[in-house]
């Protein structure tokens, strides 16, 4: 059994459309069960690359505001895998260290 990976992606100075390819290969080299906080200095960009996450089907997104950006959290699920089996419940577990 191997222990998903934790990542942060800083896209805070990146604009548009620079800050969706760097985020898209991210997201390519992601594995079920690895986490991702990316952080973003733009509204439009958050939207936008929340819209990304959520076309799959595999992820699950939190979003908060904070004082200078956003911040993404989200877990990438495995396809293969029962809805009732995603790790949700360790994504429960890191609301709290977003806030």
């Amino acid at each position: 059994m191997s222990l998903a990976n934790t990542n942060e992606l800083n896209l805070t100075d990146d604009f548009f459309p620079v800050c969706l390819m760097k985020f898209k290969n991210a997201l390519n080299l992601m594995r079920p069960g690895d986490c991702m906080d990316v952080l973003v200095a733009d509204r439009e960009i958050a939207d936008a690359l929340e819209d990304i996450i959520c076309q799959n089907d595999d992820t699950k997104v939190i979003r908060n505001k904070r004082r200078y950006h956003y911040r993404l959290r989200f877990i990438k699920n495995d396809k293969n895998k029962n809805a009732s089996t995603t790790p949700s419940k360790n994504l429960n577990h890191s609301i709290e260290d977003v806030q």
